[in-house]
Formats: structure tokens, C-alpha cells, sequence
């Protein structure tokens, strides 16, 4: 897995989803077929969001937001946009292979997120106590990035 810092110079819009259910994200991850863009924010147990060696089972905290990408990033204006923020985040990702049901990638996807902490700490970068997670289709494969944002 890379790891690098990551400048965003423009915030990223999202349409929130109606509801937030706890099944949401695997949902997500279970969709096959080119379904767009989607963003999902989690925050993190506040006792492992920091921790060099993170238990995979408690990690995730409550999913905090999700949406997905609109074409021409027009956002209904009678809800208020989810956004991924401009600034700076250490970032990874992944392509799918598409081989892997629901269930292993939503452990694949933590795994990133607490590989990614392990390395931002181990770099002694400043990690905000959320993590993000792009699921974005690439040449006709599903790409999986994990954002933690840096703090100053």
C-alpha cells in the first residue's frame, strides 16, 4: 500500500443520502456495477484513533455523513451539501479486483484506515479523528481511498 500527503485545493460536494442506516456502507460496497462516486465519513474511537497498533472490530465509530457524487456537481437545494473539505489529508487507495463480497471489503477498507494511521504516526503527522472513505469506479474497476485530515 502507498501512502502520501494529499493537497485538496477544492472541496468535493456530495448529496447526502436520505438516511444513514448502520447497514449503509456495506450496502455500498455490495453493488457491483458502476454505481459513481460515493463518500462516507466515520469518526473513529476516540481510544484507538490514535493508537499504533488499532483493534480492527472497534475502530469505525458512528457513520458520521454519506452521499453520493452528482453529474455536474449540481446539488438539490433543498438539502445541504456533504462536503469533503479542502486541505490537506493523508491519503491510500485501492483497485478492486471485484472478487471480494460486502462483508471483506468493509474489513479491507478498515484495514487501509488503520494501516494509514499507523503510517501517518509512524511519519509523526497530525491526524484529525475522522477518516473518509471515496468509492469511485476507474476504468471500469472500483477504487477504494481512505482520507484522514491533517491538523496543524
Amino acid at each position: 500500500m502507498d501512502f502520501t500527503k494529499l493537497r485538496l485545493v477544492s472541496p468535493l460536494r456530495y448529496q447526502p443520502f436520505a438516511g444513514l442506516s448502520s447497514g449503509l456502507f456495506t450496502e455500498t460496497l455490495n453493488r457491483r456495477e458502476d454505481s459513481g462516486e460515493t463518500l462516507f465519513c466515520f469518526e473513529l474511537n476516540p481510544a484507538l484513533a490514535f493508537s499504533i497498533e488499532p483493534n480492527d472490530a472497534a475502530y469505525l465509530g458512528p457513520l458520521l455523513a454519506a452521499g453520493s457524487a452528482v453529474n455536474g456537481g449540481i446539488i438539490d437545494q433543498g438539502a445541504a451539501a456533504l462536503v469533503l473539505p479542502a486541505g490537506g489529508y493523508f491519503f491510500t487507495q485501492i483497485r478492486s479486483n471485484g472478487r471480494r463480497n460486502a462483508g471483506e471489503t468493509a474489513a479491507l477498507c478498515t484495514e487501509m484506515a488503520m494501516e494509514l494511521q499507523k503510517e501517518g504516526l509512524w511519519r509523526r503527522l497530525k491526524l484529525g479523528k475522522i477518516v473518509y472513505f471515496r468509492i469511485l469506479w476507474e476504468d471500469g474497476a472500483r477504487v477504494f481511498q481512505a482520507l484522514r485530515p491533517l491538523t496543524v
